[in-house]
């Protein structure tokens, strides 16, 4: 993902891990336009989401761009089905929004 998002001009900003569930996500920013990759280690929930404006002292709209449902056995190799179709989200999300 990291490679497809720097060829759009996004670079890693953000990290945050929860030690509950093993719940994460991270962030790409280019400038207040940022994707967010959250894994929701509950309920196995992997969803790529999109905000064109982020401003920290204003809470920002997110939409989801891909929201995938998972096993808890989720792994990356395991999951090469659900990473293609990811890719595949992202790549048309960032191609809509650079024409």
């Amino acid at each position: 993902m990291a490679s497809v998002l720097a060829s759009a001009g996004f670079a890693p900003a953000q990290t945050e891990r929860s030690s509950a569930f093993g719940s994460h996500y991270s962030d790409f920013a280019n400038g207040a336009k940022v994707y967010r990759l959250v894994w929701d280690g509950k309920e196995s929930w992997l969803v790529l989401q999109y905000c064109d404006d982020v401003q920290s002292s204003v809470p920002s709209i997110w939409s989801d761009v891909a929201l995938f449902r998972v096993g808890r056995e989720y792994a990356p190799k395991a999951g090469a089905g659900v990473d293609g179709q990811l890719f595949d989200a992202l790549g048309e999300h960032v191609s809509s929004r650079a024409a």
